[in-house]
């Protein structure tokens, strides 16, 4: 019996700590500790961990910014994975040997025009900063997209 209101006592004051907890964390705090956040973490967690799909396409010419017919359609078929999700995030990044600001924009604004032309919403496109994926060939776009269904 006292092995029972213990067990009881000890889930009680556990539950009501990771409700009082779940409150706290919902309002904005500025110093809230590491293990309320970690707990809180763990409550308000996305359904799942995403699902990333990476495509490289090339640009039809080392000096233009046009991407090439098959690159086209691979952004298309990319594309229609992606959206068979519920929600989705695109990132993408440019390659080439000499950069040239101006040409750099010029395939950065293809590279978007042709996801946004598949049906990708523009606002759910970044440009990524600083990543350096392994064995990407120059005259090239690396996109990413991670992906989120619930379950």
């Amino acid at each position: 019996m006292a092995r029972s209101i213990f067990l009881f006592s000890l889930i009680f004051v556990f539950l009501s700590s990771c409700v009082s907890t779940r409150l706290e964390s919902s309002r904005a705090k500025k110093s809230a500790s590491m293990g309320d956040f970690l707990l809180a973490s763990f409550f308000d967690a996305p359904y799942s961990a995403p699902e990333i799909k990476t495509i490289e396409v090339f640009f039809s010419n080392e000096d233009k910014d046009a991407l090439g017919k098959q690159s086209k359609k691979e952004i298309e078929d990319f594309a229609a994975q992606v959206l068979s999700y519920e929600d989705y995030e695109i990132s993408y990044q440019i390659f080439f040997n000499q950069p040239a600001k101006k040409l750099y924009e010029k395939r950065s604004e293809a590279v978007k025009k042709a996801l946004v032309k598949s049906g990708i919403d523009k606002d759910k496109i970044s440009e990524m900063e600083n990543a350096n994926p392994e064995n990407i060939k120059n005259n090239s776009a690396y996109i990413e997209a991670q992906m989120w269904s619930k379950e």
